[in-house]
């Protein structure tokens, strides 16, 4: 069982080889495979999608996805910013190869970056971090590992959450593509949550970089600010 979660890991890590080079570029559209599709009212906070319908789920069902999927891993995926919930599929679908994204409604880049980001960077746990807590804690509880990839923005918020205590099940992954925090810190919280740690270094021009942890390994690929 445990080589079937780590080849299954390794399939869904292998995609970033190229993909992350362009930073997540353009992808074709998705469809929609339901009737009932995204809700007409717009989608709140954290809430949990399925990638292919666009559908909202709740974290059981995001289980049962995972371990009917290869490998048995509940595949979630937490993007950057000024993303729309068609982009963050597209995103999950064609780059992280994840099932299910957590969408964190976008108020536009520069908020994004001056306002949220600052605040999970250097605030006390958001709405947002306790509800991704509570979802990892009832995937967790229905007994489904994960592999958790967190893009720019959303490798503050798997950080916080692994910090705070969110509890991962053996043979779950997180990983860090263009991270805002450093590998020793991203180390340290996916092994207090009981996961492994995959970590891809920010290229140094990316925007997030703001709120990057302080280094200077600028020909390594990243730059940090603060």
């Amino acid at each position: 069982a445990l080589a079937s979660v780590a080849s299954a890991g390794a399939a869904i890590g292998s995609v970033f080889g190229g993909s992350l080079e362009n930073h997540f570029a353009s992808s074709s559209t998705l469809g929609t495979n339901s009737a009932r599709g995204p809700p007409l009212g717009g989608l709140g906070q954290g809430q949990l999608l399925h990638v292919k319908s666009g559908e909202p789920i709740t974290p059981e069902e995001a289980a049962y996805i995972g371990r009917h999927a290869e490998g048995g891993l509940s595949s979630v995926f937490l993007h950057g910013i000024a993303t729309s919930p068609q982009r963050a599929r597209e995103q999950a679908l064609y780059n992280a190869k994840a099932l299910v994204v957590q969408y964190n409604p976008s108020q536009g880049a520069l908020r994004d970056i001056v306002g949220e980001s600052h605040r999970e960077k250097f605030g006390g746990l958001t709405d947002l971090d306790r509800q991704l807590l509570a979802q990892l804690d009832r995937i967790a509880e229905a007994g489904v590992p994960v592999y958790i990839t967190a893009y720019s923005e959303g490798t503050l918020l798997a950080t916080k959450v692994a910090e705070a205590g969110a509890r991962l099940l053996p043979g779950s992954t997180i990983r860090f593509a263009a991270p805002a925090v450093s590998h020793e810190r991203a180390y340290n919280a996916a092994r207090q949550a009981g996961g492994r740690l995959d970590y891809i270094p920010t290229r140094w021009n990316d925007p997030i970089n703001t709120v990057q942890d302080v280094n200077l390994k600028m020909f390594g690929g990243y730059v940090g600010l603060l």
